[in-house]
C-alpha cells in the first residue's frame, strides 16, 4: 500500500485482523489529523486487543479532555473494568449516558459492571432489557445467569447460561456455571455434563475436577469418580497457587492427606491474595470485662442441620461467664431462626455485606472470641476471618477438618473424632462427650411401618445419609449382610437420578432387588417417624452421619458404624460413645457385617436396642444444650 491509508482502507485492515498494518495506518492517520476522534478510537480497540492498556488508557483520557466522545467513554470503562476499577468504570458509564448514548450493547456493560460492585437488583432489568433487544451478547446471558444462580433461581441462571452457550459453545466457564447451578437444582446428570464440558475444553481446571467427582459420588458412578479423583490427585500435586478444589469435597473425597494439605492450602493462598492490602478498622478498647465476649459467625442460623443443632445453644451460655453475639451471613425465617435471635444478646444479619464489611462490623463489637460454624461450607467466606476481626478465631461445628489456616486458633472438637492432635495444624480442644449439640430434645415417635410400607415381620435396616456418602465399600458391606441375612429389607434415602445405578450395583453384587427399597427426603418431624419405624441405620464408611446421627437417638434408632481416619468418618462413633453404646461402635468392615447380621437374627435383641437408644440420650443430656454451651464456656477459657 502506497501513500498514507484512506480511513476506510485502516479500519478494513482491523476488520481483517491485520493488526500489525492497520495500527501502523491508524498512526500514519493520526500524524496528519491528530485530533480524528474515530481513528483515536479505534487505534485504541487496537491497543486494548493488543494487552497494551498503558498507552491506550493515555491517548483515551487525551481525546476525552479535549472531546466528548461516547464511545471512547465506553471504551475506557472497559479499560477500567479491565484494571479492576469497577467505580471509575461506572462513572465512565455514566459520562456516556449523559452524552445521549444509549444501546443493548451499554446495558449489558452497566449491567455487568454493577453485578462486579454487589447491585444484583440495578444489574438484572439492565441485562435483561440489553438481551432482549439484542440477544447476540453472550456476556450478558452469562452474567445474567451468575445474578440469578446467586438468587437461588438455579432453573432461570440454568436458562441464561444455555443462552450464553448457544452463542460462545466452547467457554469452559460457562459450562463450569451451568454445572453448578444444576447440581444446586438437583439435575445430577445435567450438573456432571456441564463440569465434564468445561474439562474437554480446560482438562487442568481443579475446580472443575473436584465438583465432577463430587457429583459422581452423588450419582454413585464409582468408575467415574475414581477417574477424576486420580485426575485430581495428579493436579493437586503442583504449587500451592491459583486454581483450586473447594475445601469440602477435600473431607469425603479418597485423596491422599499429601493432596488434601495441598489444596487446602491453594486456597488459603487464594484467600490471603482476595485481602491482601485490606486492614479493617481496629477495635475499640476491651478494657476489663467480668464476662468474656463470644462471637458465633455463620450463613446457617436457621432451617439448616448446623442451625438445627445449634438452635437452643445460644440461649443456654450462662450469662454469668459469657456475652453472646452472632452474626448471619444469610438471612432466614422460621421457628429455628427466631429461636437462635432471641437466645443471643446481639444479632446482627450481614447477608449480602462483603467480607471487608462484615470483618469491620464484627471487630466493631470487641469481640474476645470469634466461633466460626461455617468454615468453607456454601455461604461461608473465608476472607472474614482472614482479615482477623477477632484476636481469637476457632472453628467449631461446620467444618470438621484441619484448616490450615493461621486466622485459625484452635478447633473445637473431641477425643473420638480426634484421638491424635497431634495430626492437625491447629490447637485442638476437646469438648467433653461428643462435639455434636443434640439439637431440640422431642419425645420419641411412635413407629408406623404401615405409613412407610415396611414390613412388619422383618428386620428394617437404613440409610439416610447423602448420596455423595456412599461408596463402592459399603455397598459391598450391606450386599454381605444380605446374603447372610436375606429377610431383612434394605431401605435408602437417594436423588432419583442416584438410585438406578445403585440398584445396578447391588443386583450385579448378587442381591435381591425386592430387599432395597428407596425412600424420598421427608421433613422432619415425618422422617422421625420414619426413623422409629427402622431397626437399624447402617452408617456409611467415609463420612458418617452427623446430624442424622443425632436425629435417629432422637427416634430411638440405633446407628451402627465403623470408625474411619478423618474427623468426619468418626462423627456417628463420637455420638455412640458418649451414650454408652460402644457394641455399635466396630473395629472393622468385617466386624460391622458381623454386628449388623447378629442383630438381623436376633429381633428380641435389637428391640431392646432400640429401647435403649432413646433412653441412653435423655440420661446422658444428649439433647441438653446446656451440655454444649458449657463445653464451649470451658473450652474456650483455656485460650491463651
Amino acid at each position: 500500500m502506497s501513500g498514507t491509508p484512506t480511513r476506510e482502507q485502516a479500519l478494513a485492515l482491523h476488520r481483517a485482523g491485520r493488526l500489525g498494518d492497520a495500527e501502523r495506518a491508524y498512526r500514519a492517520l493520526l500524524q496528519q489529523t491528530p485530533g480524528d476522534a474515530a481513528i483515536t478510537h479505534a487505534l485504541c480497540v487496537l491497543l486494548l486487543q493488543s494487552g497494551r492498556d498503558a498507552e491506550a488508557q493515555t491517548r483515551l483520557e487525551a481525546l476525552l479532555r479535549m472531546q466528548n466522545v461516547p464511545p471512547a467513554w465506553v471504551l475506557l470503562a472497559q479499560l477500567r473494568r479491565r484494571q479492576g476499577r469497577v467505580g471509575e468504570a461506572l462513572a465512565a458509564i455514566a459520562a456516556a449516558r449523559a452524552a445521549g448514548l444509549a444501546d443493548p450493547g451499554l446495558d449489558a456493560l452497566h449491567g455487568t459492571l454493577l453485578a462486579a460492585a454487589g447491585d444484583d437488583a440495578a444489574a438484572e432489568p439492565l441485562l435483561q432489557g440489553a438481551v432482549q433487544r439484542q440477544p447476540a451478547l453472550p456476556e450478558a446471558w452469562h452474567v445474567l445467569g451468575q445474578i440469578r444462580h446467586r438468587a437461588g433461581r438455579w432453573n432461570e441462571a440454568i436458562a441464561a447460561y444455555r443462552e450464553a452457550l448457544r452463542r460462545t459453545p466452547d467457554d469452559a466457564a460457562l459450562h463450569f456455571n451451568l454445572g453448578l447451578s444444576a447440581e444446586a437444582a438437583g439435575d445430577l446428570e445435567l450438573a456432571r455434563e456441564g463440569f465434564d464440558a468445561a474439562l474437554r475444553r480446560a482438562p487442568q481446571r481443579i475446580e472443575a475436577l473436584g465438583r465432577l467427582a463430587a457429583v459422581q459420588a452423588r450419582l454413585f458412578d464409582t468408575a467415574g469418580e475414581a477417574a477424576s479423583v486420580a485426575a485430581l490427585e495428579r493436579e493437586l500435586g503442583g504449587a500451592a497457587a491459583g486454581d483450586t478444589v473447594e475445601p469440602f469435597l477435600l473431607t469425603f473425597l479418597p485423596l491422599s492427606t499429601a493432596a488434601r494439605r495441598n489444596g487446602l492450602a491453594r486456597y488459603e493462598h487464594n484467600l490471603r491474595a482476595a485481602v491482601r492490602g485490606q486492614a479493617i478498622v481496629p477495635s475499640p478498647p476491651r478494657g476489663a470485662r467480668a464476662r468474656l465476649r463470644i462471637g458465633y459467625l455463620s450463613p446457617d442460623l436457621g432451617h439448616h442441620a448446623v442451625g438445627g443443632l445449634m438452635r437452643d445453644v445460644f440461649a443456654a451460655h450462662d450469662r454469668g461467664r459469657v456475652e453472646v453475639y452472632a452474626y448471619s451471613q444469610r438471612r432466614h425465617s422460621g421457628d429455628t431462626a427466631d429461636a437462635i435471635r432471641a437466645g443471643c444478646d446481639v444479632f446482627r444479619d450481614v447477608a449480602g455485606h462483603d467480607a471487608a464489611a462484615t470483618a469491620q462490623t464484627i471487630g466493631a463489637d470487641a469481640l474476645d472470641v470469634l466461633i466460626d460454624l461455617g468454615g468453607y461450607t456454601r455461604g461461608a467466606d473465608g476472607r472474614v476471618l482472614a482479615l482477623r476481626p477477632a484476636p481469637r478465631q476457632v472453628s467449631y461445628l461446620g467444618f470438621i477438618q484441619d484448616h490450615g489456616a493461621e486466622w485459625i486458633d484452635a478447633l473445637l472438637l473431641d477425643a473420638e473424632v480426634a484421638p491424635d492432635p497431634s495430626i492437625f495444624s491447629h490447637r485442638v480442644l476437646h469438648l467433653p462427650g461428643t462435639l455434636l449439640p443434640g439439637g431440640r430434645a422431642m419425645p420419641a415417635p411412635a413407629a408406623d411401618r404401615a405409613a412407610f410400607e415396611l414390613p412388619h415381620d422383618a428386620p428394617v435396616f437404613a440409610s439416610f445419609n447423602t448420596s455423595y456418602k456412599l461408596d463402592a465399600a459399603v455397598l459391598d458391606a450391606w450386599l454381605a449382610i444380605h446374603r447372610a441375612a436375606p429377610q431383612a429389607v434394605f431401605l435408602l434415602v437417594l436423588p432419583p437420578q442416584t438410585r438406578a445405578r445403585v440398584l445396578a450395583a447391588w443386583r450385579a453384587g448378587g442381591g435381591d432387588a425386592a430387599a432395597l427399597r428407596f425412600g424420598e427426603p421427608l421433613a422432619p418431624q415425618r422422617h422421625a417417624v420414619r426413623a422409629a419405624s427402622c431397626d437399624l441405620l447402617l452408617d456409611t464408611f467415609r463420612y458418617h452421619a452427623g446430624a442424622t446421627a443425632i436425629a435417629s437417638a432422637a427416634a430411638g434408632l440405633p446407628v451402627l458404624c465403623v470408625p474411619g481416619a478423618l474427623p468426619l468418618a468418626r462423627l456417628s462413633a463420637s455420638v455412640n460413645r458418649f451414650l454408652g453404646l460402644d457394641a455399635l461402635v466396630c473395629a472393622s468392615r468385617a466386624e460391622y457385617v458381623e454386628r449388623a447380621v447378629a442383630l438381623a437374627h436376633d429381633r428380641a435383641r435389637l428391640q431392646a436396642l432400640r429401647a435403649s437408644v432413646h433412653e441412653r440420650a435423655q440420661a446422658r443430656g444428649l439433647f441438653d444444650p446446656r451440655r454444649t454451651a458449657a463445653g464451649i464456656e470451658d473450652a474456650l477459657d483455656t485460650l491463651p
